[in-house]
C-alpha cells in the first residue's frame, strides 16, 4: 500500500508539469493511513485486526522521489492461542524508497508475531535495487535483483539459511481494453483490468503465499463500476462485488503459527480516500503449522480503511 501511494504519486507528479520558466519546487508530503479488519471464526468467535501507518514523501524534481513509511497492526483474538490462550499479536514493518531517474533503491523490515523481532524466523527483510530499462505508451519493464531475509524453510545440512538472493522483475502492459502487470518479487504476483477506461471494469489480482496446496494461491477478482467516470469526478466513487482468497496467520513465541485461510464473496464502497468492505466468509479451513486442523465457521468479514493526504 505504502508503495503504491508514493508511485501513483510520482506518476501524477511527472503528469502535472508544465513550461514554466520558474524551476519547480522541491514538495514535502504527509500520508497517514488507518484500517480495520474484522473475520468471524466462529458463532461468537473473532478476529480482530485494526492498523495505523505514515509515509513521508519528498519530490524532488531535479533528483527523485523519497519515500519512507512506517506500519503497525494488532490482530486481537478473543478466544486466544495455545496453551497460554495468547490473544494480542503485533506486525510492525519500516519502508524506504529512493527513485531517481530510471533507477530505484528499496529497503524495507517487517515482524510479525506474539513478539515480533524476537528471532530470525519473524522477520521479514529486503535490499533491492531495479532500473527501468523499457517504457513507452504501452509497456514497460523493469529488471533488478537484491538480498531478502525471510523464512523460507531451507537448510544446508543442519544449518538454516534465511538470507538469498532474489532476482526482481517487472512487466506492464496496457491498452484501451486491457491493463496488466506481471511482477515478481519475493513471490510471482499477477494483476490485470479488463475496460481500464470504462464504466464497468474487472479487476483481478493474483499472488502466491507457499506451494503446499491450492489453498496458497492467493487472489482478489472484482467487478466495478465508476459511475462518475465521465464526469468531474471521474474515478473517486466506486462500487464493486468481488470475490477472494486470503489468510491470516498468527504466530507464538514458541514458534507455532495458526493460520485462517477462507474464501470471501464481499461488496466494497471505494471514495478514494476512504473504503469499507463487507462480505461473507465460507470454504474456509484452520491450520496449525501449516497442517490443517479442521474447518472455518462460515461468517462475515468486513474492513474499512482511510487515508489522508497533506
Amino acid at each position: 500500500m505504502f508503495c503504491l501511494c508514493g508511485f501513483l504519486y510520482a506518476e501524477d507528479a511527472n503528469a502535472d508539469k508544465t513550461e514554466s520558466d520558474e524551476k519547480p519546487q522541491t514538495q514535502n508530503h504527509i500520508i497517514s493511513l488507518a484500517g480495520i479488519e474484522y473475520l468471524q471464526t466462529d458463532e461468537d468467535q473473532a478476529l480482530l485486526s485494526p492498523s495505523a501507518g505514515l509515509q513521508f514523501m519528498r519530490i524532488m524534481p531535479q533528483t527523485g522521489l523519497f519515500t519512507l513509511a512506517a506500519n503497525y497492526s494488532l490482530d486481537y483474538y478473543k478466544a486466544g492461542f495455545g496453551a497460554d490462550s495468547v490473544k494480542d499479536f503485533h506486525g510492525i514493518s519500516l519502508m524506504g524508497n529512493y527513485n531517481a531517474g530510471k533507477n530505484t533503491f528499496m529497503a524495507m523490515l517487517a515482524s510479525q508475531g506474539q513478539q515480533p523481532f524476537s528471532d530470525w524466523k519473524t522477520l521479514a527483510g529486503a535490499l533491492l535495487y531495479n532500473r527501468q530499462l523499457v517504457k513507452n505508451d504501452s509497456f514497460s519493464f523493469i529488471l533488478g535483483g537484491g538480498l531478502i531475509i525471510a523464512d523460507v524453510d531451507l537448510k544446508i545440512k543442519d544449518f538454516e539459511v534465511f538470507v538469498l538472493p532474489l532476482p526482481v522483475f517487472s512487466l506492464t502492459y496496457n491498452n484501451y481494453w486491457f491493463k496488466g502487470s506481471l511482477a515478481f518479487m519475493g513471490a510471482p504476483s499477477l494483476q490485470i483490468t479488463l475496460f481500464p477506461s470504462s464504466l464497468l471494469r474487472f479487476d483481478g489480482s493474483l499472488s502466491l503465499t507457499g506451494i503446499d496446496s491450492a489453498r496458497n494461491i492467493a487472489f482478489d477478482c472484482a467487478l466495478k463500476c465508476y459511475p462518475f467516470v465521465n464526469k468531474s469526478l471521474g474515478e473517486a466513487l466506486s462500487f464493486s462485488a468481488g470475490l477472494k482468497r486470503a489468510e491470516k496467520t498468527c504466530r507464538l513465541k514458541n514458534k507455532d503459527e495458526y493460520t485462517f485461510n477462507y474464501l470471501s464473496a464481499y461488496g466494497e464502497i471505494n471514495a478514494t480516500f476512504v473504503s469499507l468492505r463487507c462480505g461473507y466468509n465460507f470454504d474456509g479451513v484452520k491450520l496449525v503449522n501449516k497442517e490443517v486442523t479442521g474447518p472455518l465457521y462460515n461468517g462475515i468479514f468486513a474492513s474499512a480503511n482511510a487515508m489522508l493526504f497533506f
